[in-house]
Formats: structure tokens, sequence, C-alpha cells
């Protein structure tokens, strides 16, 4: 089987890879590139990275003598002479040259996903009550702004030639997966305060379902329910003393003491203050100001709010207030009432300056107590195998029975060693078509005789690298065992008492 790869850059921003230099293939000395999870039982995948190493004799990927911009669209594929795949899809982040005119003159281009954008997007919600995780991801996704994919014929301020008017240069290009949520959550967004970085906002509600988020090949974001890896028992491989590497061990992976920290809320008084102005500002005039407010307690401790009632303000022109009243010529308003903070709009209308000397927001506090700890152990796995303990943060779990749900899901698949196979090497000498076609969330069976083990796996990691004119692809999988035999579910399992019932 002879296999070919292609890398291309989207280098004038129309959509496609087809356009002159746009494929740099034949300037490709070396490939490595990454997706998925960092380790077993993670709910969030870290970036997807690639490096692309290139030559670069005549300063073709040397930026400042020849543009390439971050932010261009990179994409590498595969073609066994049959199937053509795509095995990233992401942006360029940055490019390394090699200085010196008789050095090696190669570069070193750097592509993240976009996924990349979301630590750098604040994220605030409004208040959400009663909504499953898949249904909260898609509201941040909705509000992050990333790279639009797609830049030619729109209308870009400062440059001329574009003509696509009225078009938005950030948008909801990102296509995403969305598996509905199996956990209803009460309350949502009232813990984020000014706001939280997207990334970290979608892992608290990953980790909550105890589902996943990663970014696939195709660079799209991809969310599935806990109840996923238990429901696909499709093996898309099996693996039997051929591999080229294994990295296995025995025991590693027990757990039997499960803390599961969860924030109970209480609802306050309707009209409370959640916020108010702390000193007299002055407003130039016709200037139009935009803060954000957190909602805070008397104590100043955060709250959320489930209701914004009415804001109260004052304007004088001075700060004491021994002026003249001002407050016709002030216009306040709630542009944003989040569910941690709100963000406030002040207009000055006059052709003074003018002092807001105060400025309340009312409404219903949504009052975090103090973390509930529940505890599940397994006594008899502590008694012969020592105490491991793992804590989870559950910020939006505030039933207690959805606790203890997920710390007996958790005991039950852990409390006992296993033989567990963290990773997997092998390469396109050995299974082309295992490692041009298997990706993440597949099936694959494994069998090694020389540990005697024997279980099926997902893959949950996959790291690729091409070199040697493309004629060696290595790849390292990471793994994660299946876990569909330790638990029942309808239609598809033998009640035989061996199986626990999944939540």
């Amino acid at each position: 089987m002879v296999i070919t790869y292609t890398i291309a850059i989207d280098k004038n921003d129309d959509g496609d890879f087809s356009d002159v230099n746009e494929d740099i293939t034949h300037d490709v000395l070396a490939l490595h590139w990454r997706l998925g999870m960092n380790q077993a039982y993670d709910s969030m995948a870290t970036p997807i990275a690639a490096e692309i190493t290139v030559r670069n004799v005549n300063r073709t990927y040397s930026p400042e003598v020849t543009p390439l911009l971050p932010g261009k669209r990179l994409r590498i594929q595969s073609n066994d002479g049959n199937t053509t795949r795509t095995h990233f899809m992401g942006f360029i982040h940055k490019v390394e040259p090699t200085p010196g005119t008789h050095g090696a003159r190669t570069a070193l281009i750097h592509a993240y996903g976009a996924e990349a954008w979301l630590p750098e997007n604040q994220v605030r919600l409004p208040i959400l009550t009663t909504v499953r995780a898949d249904e909260v991801i898609n509201q941040i996704l909705q509000r992050v702004k990333l790279r639009y994919a797609v830049l030619d014929d729109y209308l870009i301020v400062g440059e001329t030639g574009k003509n696509m008017l009225g078009r938005k240069l950030f948008g909801d290009y990102w296509t995403a997966s969305l598996e509905t949520g199996k956990s209803t959550f009460a309350y949502m967004g009232d813990i984020w305060g000014e706001g939280v970085p997207a990334d970290a906002a979608i892992g608290q509600l990953a980790q909550s379902e105890r589902g996943r988020f990663f970014v696939n090949r195709s660079g799209d974001a991809v969310f599935y329910n806990r109840h996923h890896t238990l429901k696909d028992v499709t093996v898309k491989a099996t693996f039997a003393d051929d591999m080229a590497g294994m990295v296995y061990e025995y025991g590693a992976a027990v757990v039997n003491n499960i803390q599961v920290a969860m924030m109970p809320r209480t609802l306050g008084t309707p009209n409370t203050i959640l916020w108010s102005l702390a000193e007299p500002q002055l407003l130039n005039p016709g200037i139009v100001k935009r803060f954000i407010a957190r909602y805070s307690d008397a104590n100043d401790n955060p709250v959320g709010a489930l209701l914004i009632n009415n804001i109260n303000y004052n304007a004088n022109t001075t700060p004491a207030g021994f002026g003249t009243d001002m407050q016709t010529f002030l216009s306040v308003s709630v542009v944003i009432a989040g569910a941690s903070s709100a963000t406030i709009e002040v207009r000055n209308m006059s052709d003074s300056p003018i002092y807001l000397r105060s400025l309340a927001v009312f409404g219903t506090p949504l009052i975090g107590g103090d973390r509930l700890i529940l505890e599940e152990r397994d006594v008899s796995s502590e008694t012969y195998y020592g105490y491991r303990q793992w804590r989870l943060e559950l910020p939006f779990v505030t039933v207690l029975e959805d606790a203890v749900n997920i710390a007996q899901y958790e005991l039950r698949r852990r409390s006992n060693p296993i033989g567990m196979v963290r990773q997997l090497q092998t390469d396109t000498v050995h299974h082309p078509t295992q490692v041009l076609s298997l990706t993440l969330f597949d099936r694959i069976t494994l069998q090694e005789t020389q540990t005697g083990h024997q279980h099926d796996y997902f893959i949950i990691g996959e790291a690729h690298l091409v070199d040697k004119g493309g004629t060696q692809h290595q790849v390292t999988w990471l793994l994660e065992p299946a876990d569909d035999d330790r638990f029942f579910i309808i239609g598809q399992s033998l009640l035989d008492g061996t199986r626990y019932m999944m939540y």
C-alpha cells in the first residue's frame, strides 16, 4: 500500500485548499500532530496541535520575507489509494524559521485547533435553570469569539476590495456535535463572577456530567455524554501480539475512596441589593461607559442572581450631592443581566460633567452555601490494596442523590485492581489501515500473551509522527478501558447478577 500525504494552508482565506501555492507538501520534511485527552478518565481534551517541519532554503517560511501570518487554516490529509482522510484541521499559531544562511534552513510551523482560543474568551451567562451540559456548552460556543475560517469576500474595516457588507468577522462557524446530557443541573452560571475562561467553563460542565469534550480530526467540537462509551460495543480493530510497543500496568488505577465536592444553593430575599457603587464617579458630557458589576452579599461574598428586579441611581453636579440634580440627564440600563454579574451601560446625555453618586442593582440572590463533600468508600478495597483517594469537583451538582450516583459509578469501575494498557504504538508498516482510520473513541480489542491481558479499549488520544519522506508513519494511542461489562444497559446487557445499574 502506497500512502501519500498532503499538507495545505488556506493562504487566501477562501475556505478551500486548492489555490496556487496552498499545497506545501513538497517542502515538508516531517509531521507531528496529536489529538484527544491527556490521560484516561479525563473529561476535557487538551487542544489539538501539529508541528510541521519544512524546507526554508528560499525563505518561503520566513514570515518577514514571505508573509505567512498566524490564523491561516492548515490541513493534514492522507490517501492510501482508495480513501482520502483528514487527520488534522487547525490554524497556524506561529512559525519558527531556523536562522543562519549556512545552517539547516528549515522552519517549524505550529498549528492548533480552534479550541486554543477558548482560554482567551471570558464567558458569562444569564441565569439558566434545569439545564443539561450540552445545552450550556452550546450557549458558550455561540458566545466565544473564534477566528472566522473564511475571511475572503468579507468586509474588514481598514481594508479594500471586500464586498460582503454586513457580515460578521467573528461567528458561529465552529461545527459542533453535542450529545444530549444525562444529568439536569438546577442552576448554571451563578459561580462565574465577572467571567471565566470558556475552556474552564466547558471543562466544569463535562466534568459534572462525567462526559467528554474534545475536537476531532476535522476540527469540529464534540461532546459525549457519560453513556457514550457504555453503549458503543462495536470493535473497529483487534491487535493480538503484533504491537510495535505497549505500556501495560496492573493495579495503578485503583481508587477506593471517592469524594465528590458539590455546592448546594439557596434562594435569598427578593429585591435584595446585589451590587452597589462604592464611590461617586465623574462622567464627562456625552460619555457612554459599560462596566461589569459582580454580585455579592453584605460581606462581599460572591452570589448569583435568579432575577434582577430593578436598578436605582442618583446623579448630581457635585460628588457630595449639594449641586443640581442631574438624574434626568443620565441614562442607566442593565445591558446583560448575567447569572453572576451584570453589564451596566451609563450614558451622560447632558452638555456638562455630572457625577454618578449612587447606583444599586436589586434582585433575588442565589446563594451558594459551604461546599458539601460526599464520600463513598470500598472498605474491602482499602483493606487489601491500601487507601487510594480521588476527589471530584462538581460545582453544578446540587442534588445529593446525583453526587451519590456519580461517586458509586466511579467507585464500582475502579475499586478493584485490573491490568490496564495505557498506550499502544504501531505504524503503517504493520497496520496501515488502522493507523490511518482509527481515531478518538474508536473501540479496539487487545490481546497480549506475555502479560496474559485481553480487554477492549477506547482510543482517547492519538499522536502521529510522519517522516523519512512519508515512508514512516508511527502512531501512539492513549487508551482507556471499556467498562460496559460492569454496568447494566436496558436492551443490551444480560441481567446476570454481575452488573450495576447505570444512572
